[in-house]
């Protein structure tokens, strides 16, 4: 599962053109919780690979051709089976950035509506 940018991008819009509190705290909460459920399977797919990327550290081996098999297997089995570890982790990069600018966006838009706060506490990042 990547991150999907168009839900940030299409909560702002939502969000800045609400006219009432209890639109911008519905939006809120649904784009929190579509964004919860991305990350929640960014991690799993990190999970996945966790216990593989511990092999792909060369063991301390004195046999040579044991460290030659290691090496082998390392280069041509392990490094390409995690290599979609590296999407994973820019989308949780690129995540934070977008729950940063849509935590702007809720504030912009809150500001304009008397008696309207939101709560940020709920950031599937923090």
């Amino acid at each position: 599962m990547a991150f999907n940018p168009e839900i940030i991008s299409a909560a702002k819009v939502q969000i800045l053109a609400a006219e009432t509190c209890d639109e911008i705290q519905k939006i809120k909460g649904e784009v929190l919780d579509a964004l919860q459920d991305q990350l929640d399977g960014l991690n799993e797919q990190l999970a996945v690979v966790k216990p593989v990327l511990e092999l792909l550290e060369n063991p301390a081996a004195e046999l040579p051709k044991i460290i030659s098999w290691i090496e082998k297997f390392i280069t041509h089995f392990l490094t390409p089976y995690v290599k979609p570890i590296e999407t994973a982790v820019q989308d949780v990069a690129a995540m934070a950035q977008a729950i940063a600018d849509l935590e702007s966006a809720l504030v912009q838009a809150a500001s304009k509506i008397e008696n309207c706060t939101v709560d940020l506490t709920k950031n599937p990042i923090s």
